[in-house]
């Protein structure tokens, strides 16, 4: 949670991620074993804005960027792309969607203050939104369900994607080991960085597992092995950059007896 970060928007913003997360995980394992599925991505949801920043008053959590001066929006990418030349004054202008019905909103792009830039080293400009996620409508025709108990956050990603894809493909990809792992998910397949990685290792040992999964990406498979180390488990840790990889892995080994 981000210092500046009230409570109910940092609830929203990892229930948001979560979502996304879960459309993720669905997107790719269907990909991976060529079942059929549909697509739309409709937008860019509001996690979160930043304080005395020209969208803390005119957005609220939740709202739906569908356009930048009268360009369609589909996706977080294209919006911060879209923003990231703007000079410090300019005037955009957003179409939102908030409670099914579309508004206009007019924001300045002013510089974020230097504890809220991600890059210290230079002078940063925007509107003030945090963590824009994009927002993925997915059909399939298999029915896929997801039981999170109202966790957020993106940290099951991979984990997702391994236990969709093994349903679909009828098998068990476990061999008989009991895996765990943690990593964000991207549409490419790619794993990405996560918090928290060292209580997820020791978690994994005390649930029992004999595999974890841990992404490359942010250090986290370094961290992993440092915390294994730590607290003396015989637990394999391995690197992961793409679900492949850990489908490639489980693939060659040898079924546990």
């Amino acid at each position: 949670k981000r210092d500046w970060e009230s409570d109910r928007d940092y609830d929203h913003r990892q229930l948001k991620i979560m979502e996304n997360s879960q459309q993720l995980s669905t997107i790719v394992a269907f990909r991976l074993a060529n079942e059929p599925i549909e697509v739309q991505n409709e937008g860019v949801v509001v996690s979160g804005t930043i304080e005395n920043m020209p969208a803390d008053e005119k957005l609220q959590v939740g709202d739906v960027i569908v356009a930048v001066d009268e360009k369609p929006i589909h996706e977080a990418g294209e919006l911060l792309h879209y923003l990231k030349d703007k000079k410090e004054g300019e005037v955009v202008q957003l179409t939102v969607v908030r409670d099914e019905k579309e508004r206009s909103v007019q924001l300045s792009i002013e510089k974020f203050p230097e504890k809220y830039a991600t890059n210290k080293d230079e002078a940063q400009y925007g509107i003030g939104i945090v963590g824009p996620v994009t927002k993925t409508i997915v059909k399939t025709e298999k029915e896929v369900t997801f039981d999170t108990d109202n966790i957020g956050g993106p940290s099951a990603g991979l984990m997702f994607t391994l236990e969709i894809y093994s349903q679909l493909s009828d098998e068990d990809i476990t061999k008989g080991y009991k895996i765990a792992g943690t990593g964000e998910i991207f549409e490419d397949g790619k794993v990405g960085a996560i918090g928290g990685i060292h209580q997820k290792v020791v978690a994994a040992h005390n649930a029992g597992a004999d595999i974890v999964f841990a992404p490359v990406s942010g250090n986290n498979y370094e961290d992993a092995k440092e915390a294994a180390i730590d607290i003396k488990t015989k637990m394999k840790i391995v690197p992961i950059n793409h679900v492949r990889e850990a489908l490639d892995y489980l693939e060659k080994l040898e079924p546990k007896s």
